[in-house]
This record gives structure tokens, sequence and C-alpha cells, in this order.
């Protein structure tokens, strides 16, 4: 089985390597092809910088169309980014390639962690175009969660300065501002869960952690 593995930029790299390691670990990796494709638009600015969103499926449809040569079994979209946009492009409507993206399996474990606890809050954390979208949001809803209960912070630029370097002062700084925009939604004062709605996040988690506390 040959996986293609993507995201805009690195932070689909755990991804990857979770993946990778998960085959290694069941005696199966000798059956799988694992390849990574870094779907960055432009040096130095990333989907949610450029202009519009005629633009950003035009990236996107060709960084497919550049994947599906590869010739894989599946695609495996681990950008949530790159997920909303998905189902909006030409490849989307065209293409028999099975194509997996992120979303459902974040919307998974946030829904168990409140299910959980039914005096906690989640305050999700992801870039502009995923926060806009409102799709975990809606499908937390539509699990049965009270959207009272949730907050959505865009942390604009975090994934940008978390490629550049994730112990920067600037990402310590953008990690602070999205932290207090959390700290001022109204939730229930039970527990807080952090939902990192971007796999870049997941290289800074501790500071995220730090900050909210």
């Amino acid at each position: 089985m040959h996986l293609v593995i993507t995201d805009s930029g690195l932070g689909g790299l755990g991804i990857c390597a979770a993946i990778e390691n998960a085959f290694r670990l069941s005696g199966s990796a000798g059956d799988a092809r694992l390849t990574y494709v870094n779907a960055w638009p432009e040096e130095g600015r990333g989907y949610n910088s450029l202009p519009d969103e005629a633009t950003r499926l035009a990236f996107l449809d060709r960084a497919l169309d550049r994947m599906s040569q590869l010739r894989p079994d599946r695609i495996v979209i681990a950008c949530n980014t790159l997920s909303v946009l998905f189902g909006l492009t030409r490849f989307a409507r065209t293409s028999a390639l099975p194509v997996v993206g992120i979303i459902d399996a974040g919307v998974t474990l946030f829904h168990e962690a409140l299910s959980g606890d039914p005096s906690s809050a989640v305050a999700l954390f992801g870039t502009r175009i995923t926060m806009e979208s409102g799709v975990h949001l809606d499908r937390l809803v539509q699990r049965g969660i009270a959207p009272h209960r949730i907050a959505s912070v865009p942390c604009h630029g975090l994934a940008a300065a978390i490629e550049k370097d994730p112990a920067s002062v600037e990402v310590e700084h953008l990690i602070d501002q999205c932290a207090s925009q959390a700290a001022a939604s109204v939730l229930p004062a039970g527990a807080l869960f952090a939902g990192p709605c971007c796999t870049h996040y997941g290289y800074v988690a501790d500071r995220f952690r730090a900050s909210l506390e």
C-alpha cells in the first residue's frame, strides 16, 4: 500500500512519523510505502496569506495533481486548512483517488474529552481559514455538545512562525495572544481543554499549555 501524506508545511510530518511507527510496531512496515509531500504554496507564504479562495484552490489542485502522479492508493491530508479546502477543489469533484482529511479525527477526540466531563469546555485553536469555516464547532454541535462550551480562536501567522523557529519569541508572543483571546471567552468554569486544529501546533503543545494555565 502506498500512502501519500500531505500538509501545507511541516506540521504533518508528526502524523507521518506516527503512521510509520504504527506500521513498524505492527510488523507490517514492509507492506506499506509512505511519501510525504509538502504542499506549501509559495516560499514565505502559506494558504492563509493567499489573496482569495480561487487562488488557494488553484494551488491545492496543482499539488493534488502532482501527488496523483505518484500513483498512491490513498492521499492522507494531515492538515486542517487543506482538509477544509479540499471539498471545494476540482480534484475532489473529478478524481476517483481516495482522499482522507483530518477534521473528523480531531472532532472525535474533542467530543470524547467533552463528553467525559460535562462541566468542561474547549478552546479550539487553528488557522484563519480553519476557524472561519466553523467546521469543528458545527460538527461538535451536531454530536450534542452545547455551543456555549466551545470557543474558536484563529491564530493567524502562528503556523508560519512555527515553520521558521518553534522556539522563537514570535511564536511565544502569538501563543500568548491566542491564549488571552481564549481566556476572554465566556466559557463554563470547569476544566478547559485545548483543541489544536492545526498539526503545526503539536510541536508547541507544551507552550500552549503553559500559556493557558
